[in-house]
């Protein structure tokens, strides 16, 4: 049986789309299209976007 654990998401270096949509209350298509308008940065992992745990929380802190 494999271990099981928690994955603490506000901790993480980095979210997929679908994480950060959820951990910021945006839809995945608005993530989409501020990561396609170069207003949030992400770097691609294999074939997943990822978004930097710094990116995605200067994005939040500009929109306060």
């Amino acid at each position: 049986m494999a271990p099981s654990f928690k994955i603490d998401l506000e901790r993480r270096l980095g979210w997929s789309v679908e994480e950060f949509a959820v951990l910021s209350s945006l839809s995945p298509a608005t993530v989409w299209k501020l990561l396609q308008e170069g207003k949030l940065a992400s770097v691609k992992v294999g074939g997943r976007r990822i978004i930097p745990r710094d990116a995605g929380l200067k994005l939040l802190q500009l929109a306060e």
